[in-house]
């Protein structure tokens, strides 16, 4: 994540959101190759085929790296976000992926995917790396610093044991009254 850091800051500076969060997200969609769009990894040589389709909307193909990635975070709004805590970061991530999972009361594999988080295998390309909730915490204080970020500790909404936020316990409690563990 670190080689495209200054790609990242980049495309974050114009549209005010961290790095941090681009890498991530990068990472999740294409596995940090820069050949693929950030909307969902498809090739940049044509408008993307996969949800969302025929994307970016304008401009032709073959697209930059940076010009799909602005596209993408523009198509979600996140250039109006002025929140990037660790708690709102997490809940974009999700957002970013889609709440599919959200509906169905199952926790996400694009936050929660490691080993030691799955109740189960999976087939899912994200269950073979680190989901976006493991990179956030794992970018440490360093990276949160610089990125603008509240450290924060979390842990699997199955668990316990947790360190939070006020709106963070709010959201938990929310959501666990809609869905029940």
């Amino acid at each position: 994540m670190t080689q495209g850091q200054p790609t990242y800051q980049q495309v974050g500076a114009e549209l005010n959101i961290p790095w941090v969060f681009i890498g991530i997200t990068h990472g999740m969609e294409c596995g940090f190759n820069f050949k693929g769009h950030l909307h969902n990894g498809d090739p940049l040589t044509a408008r993307t085929v996969q949800v969302p389709k025929a994307r970016p909307a304008t401009g032709n193909p073959p697209f930059t790296w940076s010009q799909s990635a602005r596209d993408a975070l523009i198509a979600k709004g996140y250039q109006q976000v002025t929140d990037w805590s660790v708690p709102h970061m997490l809940h974009h991530f999700e957002r970013y992926n889609g709440m599919g999972y959200r509906r169905r009361g199952v926790p996400t594999p694009y936050l929660w995917s490691f080993p030691i988080c799955s109740r189960k295998p999976s087939s899912s390309p994200t269950a073979t790396r680190p989901g976006s909730r493991q990179q956030a915490m794992r970018r440490g204080t360093d990276a949160e610093s610089r990125a603008g970020l509240k450290s924060k500790r979390f842990s699997h909404p199955n668990n316990g044991d947790h360190i939070m936020s006020k709106k963070a316990r709010m959201y938990r409690y929310q959501r666990l009254s809609r869905h029940p563990e």
